[in-house]
């Protein structure tokens, strides 16, 4: 088999400035043991367990026909509201999947204008 790319390019595309790794693709559709469904809180966990060491991650669901409401809001809600520095992204998400996700995503947004609203009272008094 016949390549173009390197062992460095490849370790380009994933590396940052400091020689650490800063970027990572994650295949969701491993996480799917024995082909059970991903719909708990503990299993978005496990997914994320070492991203909060990362810039930027894409989470690719290639493959998984849908996930939990649990399970997109532990990871597009409550770990992106805790990793605010990292850049979560997904792709190959199917319309089940990205209904699930979108959701979640509405949800952060009321959590974020109800925390500026608290805020805001707090300043006014």
């Amino acid at each position: 088999m016949n390549s173009t790319q390197t062992i460095k390019g490849t370790f380009d595309q994933y590396l940052g400035d400091e020689y650490r790794f800063t970027r990572a693709i994650i295949p969701i559709k491993l996480a799917q043991y024995e082909g059970k469904h991903l719909v708990s809180r503990s299993q978005a966990r496990r997914i994320m367990m070492r991203a909060e060491k990362l810039s930027e991650v894409w989470l690719d669901f290639t493959d998984v026909a849908e996930i939990g409401q649990q399970f997109a809001d532990e990871i597009f809600r409550v770990w992106a509201r805790v990793h605010p520095n990292a850049n979560l992204s997904y792709i190959s998400a199917t319309r089940e999947v990205q209904a699930m996700i979108e959701h979640a995503l509405a949800n952060a947004s009321e959590d974020a204008a109800q925390l500026s609203l608290q805020f805001d009272q707090k300043a006014q008094t």
